[in-house]
């Protein structure tokens, strides 16, 4: 015997399609973005201007990687070995964080 009532509807339970716009942007679009950062336009500089003397406070160059002009770097601290998009400092406040 079943702890509630058993469902005797005969009516068919049709499910819904959501559809979800998630924000895209273009690489050109982060990359614009992440150089009005300018620490990581410093970083940026570094990557494509090897000559050019520029000095970053130690350790702050470790990680990064450029794909299609734009700044990713691998956290040591992630569960993942993969690169992660660096978010400009102006918009981080923008991005939730799960609980």
């Amino acid at each position: 015997m079943l702890s509630r009532p058993e469902y005797r509807d005969e009516e068919i339970c049709e499910l819904k399609t959501i559809i979800i716009d998630f924000p895209m942007r273009t690489a050109n679009e982060l990359r614009t973005e992440q150089l009005k950062d300018l620490e990581l336009k410093k970083i940026v500089d570094c990557f494509e201007n090897p000559n050019k003397e520029l000095t970053l406070p130690i350790g702050l160059g470790r990680g990064y990687v450029m794909n299609q002009g734009v700044l990713y770097r691998y956290s040591p601290h992630a569960e993942v070995e993969e690169a992660q998009l660096v978010v400009p400092t102006h918009e981080r406040e923008d991005i939730k964080i799960a609980p």
